[in-house]
């Protein structure tokens, strides 16, 4: 197939998706193209949202390795349940933040960053006891980021589909927190 067909047909698809993923508004873009009502104009992410983009993108994947590694080394039903929910949590948020980034060619991390990855390493080493305590305060230092981000994007973000994005992962985010707190602090639990 040619290569310039070849594109048409992936942002068609892309469009299409994306359709089917995001709220009407965030499709703002939408044009009259060679390639139909589906169509999605590709359009240049400013600073701001490049950053809140890889920021976020960076933190989701921290917090779903670090979830994923809550689930298996977890002593307590709660840290396991926790983990769960804090990596399906993250991920959903990964998969829309990745349709935008289609859109605005901002290109995600697919891992955690070299400091995060350090921190999960120190964390598996940990005995079994200490563990619980760690992975809620090193997850909760992530989701305390994370929400703040998010807080600010909510607020001040210019971009309709990412400001949409936040508000709707706060809610969730936040009790997240809350449960991260109550596994550092066992103290704190209600």
């Amino acid at each position: 197939m040619h290569h310039g067909r070849m594109k048409m047909h992936l942002l068609a698809a892309s469009a299409c998706v994306l359709s089917m993923a995001l709220p009407a508004p965030a499709l703002a873009s939408a044009s009259a193209s060679p390639l139909g009502a589906h169509a999605v104009q590709v359009a240049r992410a400013s600073h701001s949202e490049w950053k809140f983009m890889r920021t976020a993108g960076g933190l989701g994947q921290a917090l779903i390795a670090t979830g994923k590694l809550a689930q298996a080394r977890g002593q307590d039903v709660a840290t396991r349940r926790f983990g769960k929910a804090v990596a399906q949590e993250s991920a959903a948020m990964l998969r829309e933040l990745s349709l935008l980034s289609l859109l605005t060619q901002v290109p995600l991390p697919s891992r955690p960053n070299r400091q995060e990855r350090k921190a999960l390493r120190e964390l598996k080493q940990l005995s079994t006891g200490a563990f619980d305590r760690a992975v809620g305060k090193h997850a909760g230092e992530l989701l305390q980021r994370l929400v703040a981000l998010l807080e600010q994007e909510s607020a001040a973000g210019k971009d309709q589909a990412l400001r949409a994005l936040a508000r709707e992962y706060l809610p969730a985010l936040r009790d997240r927190l809350g449960e991260a707190r109550s596994l550092a602090d066992p103290a704190t639990q209600p």
